[in-house]
């Protein structure tokens, strides 16, 4: 789902052109199958392989995506930037426990606040309370990562049902930093699930407010507005969402279902 994607948001994993071009299942085949050549002939290249791990990532297919970054795994397995790769693409096709034990073995190879980072989120997901560990180490180092440290607390006791105290870490990150959009949406969702659609939908205005290009909030104002049979003003923000992000699956389902296209 799109709104779990925020956790990896921090570390870049794979390299992505900027060229635009125009795909054909022609072309798709044809960029494949040379893709596939060039690996098998320089199969210890991490460019290569990264890219074929991104290949097939963009097209939604986890089960090629994740064979190559297991044979990654298998010619290296000290390398933690392997384990990060196969930690995101295992988070992304729904398998969180399969996530955490890559990020683990990273951690524990490269023991990096980013890794830890995510590592954390992840256990403040499944309400581990390592989450908890995480985020106090993290109030230890030089300089403390403060910001990290209250949002992984909010995340955890998001998850934990603890809504007081959740709200009361994610108010401190926004007071430390009023930009960090990811707060906006943790909070907002907390709003959500409490049934206070109004407070979700101010908090969101804000945060549109403040980057405009929010696809997440848009997608989260219709959310709510649908919740408040404000169904014309539903459509709007799902359009908005799908204005700044084209392929926002949830928006585009959730835009569909109140507004059918006849075929």
């Amino acid at each position: 789902m799109k709104i779990i994607y925020f956790l990896f948001a921090m570390v870049v994993f794979f390299s992505c052109g900027s060229d635009e071009k125009i795909i054909t299942p022609e072309s798709i085949l044809s960029e494949e199958a040379v893709m596939l050549e060039n690996l098998k002939s320089y199969p210890d290249s991490t460019l290569l392989r990264e890219n074929a791990i991104q290949f097939y990532r963009d097209k939604g297919d986890y089960t090629k995506a994740l064979k190559f970054s297991e044979e990654a795994l298998q010619r290296d397995s000290l390398n933690p930037r392997w384990y990060q790769i196969n930690g995101i693409l295992k988070f992304e096709a729904e398998d969180t426990v399969g996530a955490i034990r890559s990020y683990e073995h990273a951690a524990q190879l490269l023991p990096a606040p980013e890794i830890l980072n995510a590592l954390a989120i992840m256990y403040a997901q499944t309400k581990n309370e390592a989450a908890l560990h995480i985020a106090n180490e993290f109030l230890k180092t030089t300089p403390p990562l403060e910001l990290d440290a209250n949002f992984i607390k909010g995340v955890y006791y998001s998850y934990t049902n603890n809504s007081k105290e959740a709200h009361r870490y994610f108010d401190i990150c926004i007071k430390m930093n009023h930009t960090f959009m990811d707060v906006y949406r943790e909070k907002a969702l907390l709003y959500y699930v409490d049934g206070e659609y109004q407070a979700s939908l101010d908090l969101l205005n804000k945060a549109v407010t403040l980057q405009n290009g929010f696809d997440i909030g848009h997608y989260l104002m219709g959310k709510n507005y649908e919740k408040l049979n404000e169904k014309e003003k539903a459509i709007e923000a799902y359009q908005r969402a799908l204005l700044y992000d084209a392929e926002y699956f949830e928006a585009r389902e959730a835009l569909e279902k109140l507004q059918p296209t006849n075929r």
